[in-house]
């Protein structure tokens, strides 16, 4: 659940949020629809590696030390940030896109791998 309240934060507007917002008769701050999650944290894609837009997100945990982490998929690459403390997130690093821009980029976590794909030319 804490992941999925996390993860949240990557489709939202380019809006300013400082701190948490509680899920209240199912929106968050009155405009976001949260379905009794609340908004712990909000990065504006600026400050996780740009792109126009965010299209897909997937977390992973990482089992010996329980640190949590989620993959943020941009039009022009992937991002990666460590959720473990939902309040204080830490972006990592980023994964540029090989090729060009598209907003059809998509990830899965099987294990420990993250499978990206996307539809831009050449992507492979």
């Amino acid at each position: 659940m804490r992941i999925f309240t996390v993860l949240l934060f990557v489709f939202i507007a380019q809006t300013e949020l400082q701190s948490q917002t509680i899920c209240e008769n199912n929106f968050a701050g009155g405009i976001y629809p949260c379905d009794g999650y609340d908004l712990f944290f909000y990065f504006p894609l600026e400050e996780i590696g740009g792109g126009e837009k965010g299209n897909d997100c997937c977390g992973w945990t990482h089992e010996p030390s329980g640190r949590e982490f989620a993959v943020f998929c941009r039009s022009n690459g992937t991002a990666f940030v460590e959720i473990t403390n939902p309040l204080q997130p830490l972006y990592l690093s980023e994964l540029p896109t090989e090729t060009e821009e598209s907003i059809w980029r998509d990830v899965k976590v099987v294990g420990d791998y993250a499978l990206i794909v996307s539809e831009a030319d050449e992507h492979g």
